[in-house]
């Protein structure tokens, strides 16, 4: 057997086949999700114009509902290809005719209920995002933004809420209040999660001689401070990233995230090869309950690393049941030649409340020399699963990545980790989908399927250990292919 043919065989047997495959009749066509359920949506030409149609596919990718608007003075071949978003819980669908800098918005409920039609919204002012100073936190109609000032070097924050004017238009903000950060000594803050009552704020300072980090809890209808909590003890040579957080039923507060040890500024430094993880409980009156922290134990990576630092992303994290905490969270390494991490490995975790304190199990984890088949550290160009400090050195940890790699993480029935994956290239122009996993005792990576870009390929999981991919086909018509994994 020549060996072309055998990587030619090895190749099709680490091919993923589809399942099944649905074609629709839709052109220039998306999908959303929302409400937990899939909105396909998408054109065809009509004798007065073209027609928008919307179906609404369930978690089991079978058409349970189905709408249409006729859209006058619209030819297919005229308009850009359709985006679509929910903010405020509404489908809203993005309707642009080629060389226009206006947009047409169509918009209902989940339901596909409440239909409405916005005319001529300038692409600028679309959803009104550019009014805000910073990228808002949104909770129902409400959107929380931080702004920031300077005069004569002296930097001044503001929070400020704004509230939705009408569901019906453009979506346009009217503003409520603003708070005024007392401190002069602000280095950052961040709108973290906000509810009826309140609204929360991760904030840094510059405090001499330590810096230190706060949790800010504030009335959402006054505007009012209501409590201020220093992470940092007095004697604690430590500097706190924000992670994660969340709130259970009872309002207690869950507040997750890096702790860096004898760090006075939050730069990464490269003798922190295990990182640490903290978690604080705060009560519903803003006291702390617990502060803890844990140690995730990475595998030893092979060759000798001039920089041992290793990033933690949080992926998930949430409360089951009354007494355990569960999460997950991404690592990315140190990349020798220059200021950047790369994503190399994924973790799963559980935090048990017993009688002696919080109990801390993470996931083991093996090195996975795969990936470098997905991630080039040394091509600077090549952006794929990759963080690098471009700001402050908070945006390490929470700044969304320009092109991730990882899609979904889960264990098999022997409990070996498995990853969706995809890769990006900009110079082919290409995007490809695969899966890492255990396979004959070691792990390999699975190619499911290769697409151009103007194919707009995108992956969508679902429950079950099922997900989907959806593409345009050569007749610019949306297909969806349906795998188990």
């Amino acid at each position: 057997m020549s060996r072309n043919l055998l990587y030619l065989l090895l190749f099709f047997s680490c091919q993923a086949k589809a399942q099944q495959v649905f074609n629709f009749n839709l052109l220039s066509a998306g999908v959303q999700p929302f409400d937990h359920c899939y909105f396909v949506y998408g054109m065809r030409e009509a004798s007065q114009g073209a027609t928008l149609h919307v179906f609404k596919l369930d978690e089991n990718l079978r058409i349970v509902d189905s709408t249409s608007q006729q859209l006058s003075k619209i030819k297919i071949p005229e308009i850009l290809r359709l985006s679509s978003d929910t903010l405020h819980h509404y489908l809203s669908i993005h309707i642009q005719k080629k060389g226009e800098t206006v947009v047409r918005v169509f918009r209902c409920k989940s339901s596909l209920q409440e239909k409405n039609i916005i005319e001529n919204i300038e692409v600028q002012r679309l959803n009104n995002s550019a009014m805000f100073s910073s990228e808002p936190f949104y909770f129902r109609n409400k959107a929380y933004a931080i702004r920031q000032t300077s005069d004569s070097g002296i930097k001044q924050f503001y929070l400020d809420k704004y509230s939705l004017i009408s569901e019906t238009g453009n979506y346009d903000y009217k503003s409520d209040w603003q708070w005024a950060f007392e401190k002069k000594d602000m280095e950052a803050a961040r709108v973290i999660l906000a509810d009826d009552q309140f609204v929360y704020l991760f904030a840094w300072r510059v405090t001499e001689p330590l810096p230190s980090q706060w949790l800010l809890k504030i009335e959402t209808k006054s505007g009012v401070l209501k409590r201020a909590i220093k992470l940092n003890s007095k004697i604690e040579d430590a500097y706190y990233q924000f992670g994660t957080c969340f709130q259970d039923v009872q309002k207690n507060f869950y507040l997750s995230g890096q702790k860096l040890l004898r760090n006075k500024d939050g730069q990464p430094l490269c003798d922190n090869k295990d990182p640490l993880l903290y978690l604080f409980e705060i009560d519903s009156l803003a006291e702390i309950r617990s502060k803890e922290q844990f140690t995730i134990t990475l595998p030893k990576r092979p060759g000798t690393q001039k920089c041992n630092f290793n990033l933690i992303r949080f992926w998930s994290f949430t409360k089951e049941g009354p007494a355990e905490i569960r999460g997950e969270a991404d690592v990315f390494s140190k990349e020798a030649a220059a200021n950047c991490f790369v994503f190399n490995n994924t973790f799963t975790f559980s935090i048990l409340k017993n009688d002696d304190g919080n109990q801390f199990k993470s996931s083991p984890m093996v090195n996975q020399p795969a990936l470098l088949n997905l991630i080039n550290p040394g091509d600077k160009l090549d952006l794929n699963g990759k963080i690098c400090n471009v700001g402050n050195t908070h945006s390490l940890f929470t700044a969304p990545l320009i092109a991730p790699v990882k899609i979904k993480f889960a264990q098999d029935s022997l409990q070996n980790q498995m990853w969706i994956l995809n890769k990006t290239d900009a110079r082919k122009k290409t995007r490809q989908f695969n899966i890492l996993r255990a396979m004959k005792g070691q792990y390999q990576l699975q190619s499911l399927e290769s697409f151009k870009m103007e194919q707009s390929a995108e992956l969508f999981i679902l429950p079950g250990k099922k997900f989907f991919i959806t593409s345009t086909t050569s007749e610019g018509k949306l297909q969806i292919k349906l795998y188990n994994w």
